[in-house]
């Protein structure tokens, strides 16, 4: 659940100028954290971590002439 809420909490961030002000002055992943758990979204910094991963992924999939396998893991 907590990659899911990770995803809600960025869609949260890109919609309310008040939630991007406030992650505007976090200091370092746990503040984010913190802040996430503030607005009822639970993330882990390894939700961040695989979102990092997962983005390189996506990045190199759309580079490669290399279909995924399971289209919905790369949207």
């Amino acid at each position: 659940m907590s990659r899911e809420d990770f995803n809600n909490f960025i869609t949260a961030a890109e919609r309310s100028p008040a939630l991007k002000k406030k992650l505007k002055t976090c200091k370092d992943l746990k503040s984010i954290i913190q802040l996430a758990k503030r607005y009822g979204f639970l993330i882990r910094d390894e939700d961040i971590a695989e979102d990092d991963k997962a983005t390189k992924i996506f990045e190199w999939f759309k580079t490669s002439k290399i279909s995924p396998i399971n289209q919905r893991i790369f949207p």
